[in-house]
């Protein structure tokens, strides 16, 4: 069976969930902040990028899930936010298939059945629907949708969702099937 392994990308609390041969395991990867520089601020993003890596020891065949950045995001640090989204890509695409990609508001339809829900309201939905996931916050939440998401879209899903929360569910950047 298919591994499906999803991400919440975040600079200082990426959720990884992963779903291997009908279980789910999640942890939340943080990091503390750089020293300000190029060189440790990309030392800081490789490293989450290898223990992203480590911690989900992929196996062939298995689909990797990442929940795209959001472009409504505001703030001084956008900037390293989507660069190091992409340096986190790019890092796991040098040993793995290209991971699919899933607008923000696509997750949280999927988990609640509307795309502008809350953190928490997804959080909540969750530990409703997915509740052997175990997720302690809402990172890791994010993360199992992602991972949920693929395995919809790859014709294995993981739990039957009604058909509102999965229309119109698609891939902002597609990897490989």
């Amino acid at each position: 069976m298919t591994g499906f392994i999803g991400i919440d990308w975040s600079l200082t609390a990426c959720g990884v969930a992963a779903y291997n041969d009908g279980e789910w395991d999640r942890c939340t990867i943080a990091t503390k902040p750089d020293d300000g520089t190029i060189e440790g601020y990309l030392d800081r993003v490789h490293g989450i990028a290898a223990k992203v890596d480590s911690w989900a020891d992929p196996a062939d065949g298995d689909i990797w899930a990442i929940e795209g950045p959001s472009l409504g995001a505001k703030g001084s640090a956008l900037d390293r936010m989507f660069g190091g989204w992409w340096l986190t890509v790019n890092d796991l695409t040098e040993h793995h298939e290209a991971p699919w990609v899933f607008a923000p508001s696509s997750l949280k339809k999927l988990a609640t059945g509307k795309g502008n829900a809350s953190k928490d309201e997804v959080l909540l939905a969750t530990e409703r629907r997915v509740p052997d996931a175990a997720v302690t916050n809402n990172n890791e939440a994010d993360a199992v949708w992602a991972a949920i998401g693929a395995s919809i879209l790859a014709g294995q899903p993981i739990i039957e969702l009604p058909a509102a929360h999965t229309k119109g569910l698609t891939r902002t950047l597609k990897g490989k099937l």
